[in-house]
């Protein structure tokens, strides 16, 4: 059980530094590791500065929960005041199975598989100020077994970065290139370029079920309409463990992809911008 454990502890180390880019707690946050339920998670979160579009304000961070009891699940994430939207977008299972060396017998033997979760909570708050968000551990027939809380802090200041074209308006706004909110999902797009270039194409990608972006062309100062959620599950197998995804994004992602060629060099080139919508679902 031991060797179990040690190898549980790994594998979650491996998954969280892949996700690593994902989250961003507050790094002096105290660590919980409540061991008679199989918890653990940071109970402090801090929602900073980020780059937001101008049809709304905000600023967003992903804090996560390790589950070590097979079965065992997070549900009913709530906040205990307005300002704070709190949603459960990630979750992880892992099921390991490893073999020992019987030197009595002279062979391998299977051991019990071990199966744990990671679970990510996004967190966006548009008003600063302290906020509690609770969430409930349910065991595998569904009984609450414990609840637990994370204290967020907020500070909803927002910074806007344009992209090197020169314009793109999305239902009559200028947009920018590092992950902009938007509260409007259906809009005219238009694309303005710098002079000495010549539109090639312009391509909208949304998320399939497996969370593929999928793209489709589409012609200048024509209305859009954006992915308003984006829900899709990924499963991996390996030699002695798997894993199982499904993703549940707070702000679904539609991709607009504007590819230009250079009237001068004949080059062409492709520029990726990000429209995010809110699903509260």
């Amino acid at each position: 059980m031991k060797e179990c454990k040690f190898y549980k502890y790994m594998a979650t180390l491996c998954l969280a530094a892949l996700l690593a880019l994902f989250s961003s707690c507050d790094a002096h946050a105290a660590y919980v590791d409540d061991t008679a339920n199989g918890v653990s998670y940071n109970d402090e979160a801090f929602v900073s500065s980020g780059y937001a579009y101008e049809y709304s304000k905000g600023a967003y961070t992903q804090t996560s929960i390790n589950l070590d009891n097979e079965g065992d699940r997070i549900t009913n994430v709530r906040v205990n005041k307005k300002g704070l939207l709190a949603k459960k977008t990630y979750e992880s299972v892992s099921e390991t199975t490893r073999n020992r060396y019987d030197y009595t017998s002279d062979s391998y033997k299977k051991e019990t598989t071990c199966e744990y979760s990671r679970t990510y909570i996004s967190l966006y708050g548009t008003k600063k100020g302290s906020y509690i968000v609770s969430f409930d551990v349910i065991d595998k027939n569904g009984a609450v077994k414990c609840t637990k809380t994370i204290k967020v802090k907020v500070d909803a200041s927002v910074v806007y970065k344009k992209h090197p074209i020169k314009k793109i308006t999305f239902a009559g706004k200028e947009i920018y290139s590092y992950y902009p909110y938007s509260t409007k999902t259906k809009g005219k797009l238009t694309v303005s370029l710098n002079k000495g270039y010549k539109l090639v194409s312009i391509e909208i990608g949304k998320r399939d079920s497996e969370g593929n972006y999928i793209y489709k062309k589409t012609k200048n100062k024509k209305t859009i309409t954006l992915a308003k959620s984006a829900k899709y599950f990924r499963q991996e197998q390996y030699s002695n463990h798997s894993y199982k995804y499904s993703y549940n994004p707070l702000f679904p992602s539609t991709h607009i992809r504007v590819t230009v060629k250079n009237k001068k060099t004949k080059e062409v080139s492709s520029y990726t911008y990000t429209l995010e919508t809110i699903s509260k679902k």
